[in-house]
């Protein structure tokens, strides 16, 4: 993985060129100043970042292509179909211009295998496959979690996580607790 294109313009882990991050920024961002403030904060940044902060701050190229993949008329589509995140990816992100070709780049939207060796969790030395495939799955379904009812679903599920008082997880009442907390994060983003 290149932070710099070869030959190109194009920056930071998801090769985003200069002139789309300073657009995202002139007709995006702009318009949403609560995104753009979350986007800031959770990059550490302040003011108005250049586009050369993708190369060096890899939470912030994450935001910018998450913020880029906002700017699509079409939700996102399954995490398991390669084939449509594949042209989907060269529709809104890389566009007819640029020179990905979706049918040759499926192989790079392939789902990410759940059981992974122990060496590829950083501090996980003392963690079995097992239990290593168990937080990869917790991670995606929060992920999933928070992609329908909001990013505030994470601090619900952690405060809940932090609570519980077993030393296996949360029980099933503490998840019903967790689920109702969700819908009413939900409900009060709708109506914001």
């Amino acid at each position: 993985m290149h932070d710099r294109q070869i030959n190109g313009p194009a920056l930071g882990w998801f090769q985003m060129e200069p002139r789309t991050h300073d657009d995202i920024w002139l007709n995006f961002l702009r318009y949403r100043p609560d995104l753009a403030n979350r986007i800031l904060a959770e990059s550490g940044l302040t003011g108005l970042p250049e586009a050369e902060i993708l190369v060096e701050n890899r939470a912030y190229s994450v935001c910018m292509c998450r913020a880029q993949y906002l700017r699509a008329p079409e939700p996102l589509p399954s995490a398991t179909d390669a084939a449509a995140l594949s042209a989907y990816h060269k529709r809104y992100y890389n566009t007819a211009l640029g020179q990905a070709n979706a049918s040759a780049n499926i192989p790079l939207f392939q789902p990410v295998p759940r059981q992974m060796p122990v060496q590829h969790l950083a501090g996980a030395s003392n963690m079995n496959a097992a239990e290593i495939s168990a937080i990869l799955g917790v991670v995606g379904t929060v992920a999933g979690l928070a992609e329908k009812y909001g990013p505030e679903v994470y601090e619900t599920v952690k405060e809940a996580l932090e609570q519980s008082k077993s030393k296996t997880g949360p029980s099933v009442t503490d998840i019903q607790a967790i689920f109702a907390k969700c819908k009413a994060d939900n409900a009060a983003i709708q109506s914001a």
